[in-house]
């Protein structure tokens, strides 16, 4: 059976990937950010391992990982390894117009800053974050410069200025170049500065374990009547982690409300044979 929520209780609500949950006030002890964690061999992917919490020693559930979703950390793993690529690129572009100038061989790699694999990303990525929007805003003009640098080594190359046009490339690279480098390190820094996920330590029937999030983002209470069961996840055995949706008082936007009971109780089976802890003193 579905458990019965009372929209007017307060209801702590988190942000994961991107998406608004929500989990009653009343099963909440706690938000902390997440100590030191020991792995625990052969358990579940979902469960990252053991936390000790002022002497209880609890599991750390990754909620997104349970929900079926990459973790903050593969999804920012793989952003990273993403920009670096484009970097990698970049040095590749100026090692292309270096063997121009070497062989006089054409240059084949774009000019226009918008057609390269960075350019189109850069021209479609945006983010809520004034930090990462500030560092991102940074990248155009050296970004610019690169492949601008492709039309001005030509003209020096048409006049027969070997010499000025290698001159031009080194001084694009020591500077332009080495500017994209600094921007890719600190985007990478602020990335992972920001992603520092967070522990709800949670409880039901005397199960206490901690469950990883994005981000909390309040306590409030929903919209009156707006809480329903999901279509399609009625019975006994119901089909998905996430059973129900309610609505935001403040602006009527949903929020995805789990079914901790399930969460803990699965949890709780899942480690019982690795003899993990659930809220013992250590």
């Amino acid at each position: 059976m579905a458990e019965s929520y009372s929209p007017l209780a307060p209801w702590v609500l988190f942000r994961l990937n991107n998406q608004i949950y929500g989990i009653p006030a009343s099963s909440t002890q706690e938000m902390v950010s997440i100590p030191e964690i020991t792995p625990i061999p052969r358990a579940p992917e979902y469960v990252r391992g053991l936390i000790n919490l002022r002497g209880s020693v609890l599991a750390l559930i990754d909620l997104r990982l349970k929900l079926g979703q990459p973790s903050m950390t593969e999804e920012i793993d793989s952003f990273i390894a993403s920009m670096r690529l484009r970097e990698q690129e970049h040095a590749d572009w100026l090692d292309a117009l270096q063997h121009t100038i070497d062989t006089g061989e054409p240059f084949t790699k774009a000019r226009n800053p918008h057609e390269c694999a960075f350019g189109k990303w850069y021209d479609g990525y945006h983010t809520d974050n004034p930090q990462l929007t500030g560092l991102f805003l940074l990248f155009d003009a050296p970004h610019r410069a690169i492949h601008a640098s492709a039309d001005m080594v030509d003209e020096q190359l048409r006049h027969g200025h070997k010499d000025k046009a290698n001159e031009l490339l080194q001084q694009v690279r020591g500077k332009h170049e080495t500017l994209l480098h600094t921007l890719f390190n600190d985007m990478e820094s602020a990335l992972r500065a920001i992603s520092q996920e967070v522990a709800i330590v949670v409880e039901h029937e005397g199960n206490v374990l901690a469950i990883i999030v994005d981000a909390v983002e309040s306590v409030e209470t929903m919209a009156p009547d707006s809480i329903e069961e999901l279509p399609g996840n009625h019975g006994e055995e119901r089909k998905y982690i996430v059973s129900m949706l309610g609505r935001r008082s403040s602006d009527n936007s949903p929020v995805l409300i789990p079914d901790l009971g399930r969460v803990i109780s699965e949890a709780v089976q899942d480690t019982a044979a690795l003899n993990m802890p659930s809220g013992e003193e250590g």
